[in-house]
């Protein structure tokens, strides 16, 4: 099911197929009942609007939302922070 609904959320962004510049990754740190768990974020100058991708406490979100490979555009989050800055 994980991999249909990210198939089909990639899928949907995937018509722009633009390279977008690197921003600037933050990590907030968020006491969830007494564990530590890191909250990434990717933002835009004045944004239309925000995107919440949430993943399970085991593994970390980065690898999956957000994959760096050298000369690939393969980051969700880069690809919804295009949609969201050219969409009205």
């Amino acid at each position: 099911m994980r991999i249909i609904l990210s198939a089909l959320l990639f899928g949907i962004f995937c018509f722009y197929s633009v390279t977008i510049s690197a921003a600037e990754l933050r990590m907030h740190k968020v006491d969830a009942d007494g564990h530590l768990i890191a909250v990434w974020e990717k933002s835009v100058r004045n944004p239309k609007g925000h995107i919440l991708l949430h993943h399970g406490r085991t593994w970390s979100s980065l690898p999956d939302f957000d994959l760096q490979v050298e000369g690939e555009d393969l980051s969700l989050i880069s690809i919804c922070r295009l949609r969201v800055r050219i969409c009205p």
